[in-house]
């Protein structure tokens, strides 16, 4: 039998603890803050986007901008390393 990590368990130990206490927070919310709450969620995602110089995507579900933000994250991902590739190989044509 395979015995998980002490730093797995610990993560996962946090990540619960994480997740319990934002349950929470949502529970002791007054309905009348649900619209802020998912404003600032949105905001966080909208931040991203522009650090990756994205359009702004909030004419989507947030689970789809979530979406689309890692899609985005990967062709850039999938860019850089080409470029780096095609330096490398220039380098090497010059020496």
């Amino acid at each position: 039998m395979a015995w998980a990590s002490p730093v797995k368990e610990m993560f996962a130990l946090k990540h619960a603890e994480h997740i319990a206490d934002v349950v929470q927070k949502l529970k002791a919310l007054p309905e009348r803050d649900y619209e802020c709450h998912v404003l600032t969620f949105e905001k966080l995602l909208v931040n991203i986007s522009k650090a990756l110089g994205s359009d702004d995507l909030r004419d989507n579900p947030i689970n789809q901008q979530g979406k689309l933000l890692v899609s985005l994250i990967e062709e850039q991902k999938a860019q850089s390393s080409e470029g780096e590739q095609n330096l490398q190989s220039l380098l090497a044509q010059l020496s």
